[in-house]
């Protein structure tokens, strides 16, 4: 008796995301989203979080940023309208000013007041672009919560890579909030 189970080839965004991608129905191997670029550095990730704290009453976004040639991560805040439950970006000249030799890797959003989980909202933006797309909820407990979203040709790949292979010592942030004060 033969089972039909799902192949996965190889998918490559850029310098820094590679994964397995379903094919085709025949096998079961477990399919895998690796990061291979440098990690967020932990002043850069710090710095993204006062800026989520010192905002913790709406939802914010900021852009993942990585130069081109010096693999050096940056932050862009876009132009935005927020509230309490949402976010609406503007997609101006300077999102494609900040883009300039740098790749779009993903970004980072809170959920204020809520978990960390993917709405539906966030669903319909982030599957039309390949990346990793970090939500940050909680933010008014002493430990915050994370989940992250990689798609990679379109597929969703829920909690890969783990934030502690994209983030430089993560933790700090979610313990110690008196030192973002």
């Amino acid at each position: 008796k033969m089972t039909k189970r799902i192949i996965f080839e190889k998918g490559k965004v850029g310098d820094f995301l590679e994964g397995d991608i379903p094919s085709r129905v025949v096998e079961d191997p477990a399919p895998t989203v690796r990061w291979t670029s440098t990690k967020i550095p932990y002043p850069l990730w710090r710095s993204v979080m006062t800026f989520f704290i010192s905002h913790k009453s709406e939802e914010v976004c900021v852009y993942l940023m990585l130069h081109r040639i010096t693999k050096t991560w940056h932050i862009f805040v876009p132009e935005q309208t927020v509230t309490g439950a949402s976010v609406n970006i503007t997609h101006g000249e300077d999102v494609h000013a900040a883009l300039k030799d740098h790749d779009l890797v993903g970004n980072i959003h809170t959920h204020p007041g809520f978990g960390a989980f993917m709405s539906h909202i966030d669903e319909g933006s982030e599957h039309t672009t390949d990346g990793v797309y970090i939500t940050i909820g909680k933010l008014d407990n002493q430990i915050a919560e994370s989940d992250i979203r990689t798609f990679l040709s379109g597929y969703c790949y829920k909690n890969l890579p783990p934030l502690e292979d994209l983030v430089e010592n993560p933790c700090p942030e979610f313990i110690d909030r008196d030192t973002f004060s």
